[in-house]
């Protein structure tokens, strides 16, 4: 797919915000440009926050969630397109 989408599944608070100082220029860019590098608090259980990557370069694209307790650490992986589809 395109997208990745995060889902708030308990009643805490939550925030997903990628770490742009590890991303390459251009994959920074694309998330600030777009207004995608940080969710809003996700505040109630079934929350929402879809990232599209339509266009992204491939590459790591590493993010944390901060809500309760510690941080959590995650990684979403961008390939590239395979070529004729």
């Amino acid at each position: 797919g395109v997208w990745v989408e995060f889902v708030a599944w308990e009643g805490w608070p939550r925030t997903v915000t990628f770490e742009l100082d590890s991303l390459p220029g251009a994959a920074a860019e694309l998330l600030r440009s777009t207004g995608q590098d940080a969710s809003p608090p996700l505040l109630d259980p079934g929350a929402r926050f879809v990232v599209s990557f339509r266009g992204a370069p491939a590459g790591r694209y590493p993010y944390r969630v901060e809500g309760s307790g510690r941080a959590a650490r995650g990684v979403v992986i961008v390939e590239a397109p395979e070529e004729g589809g």
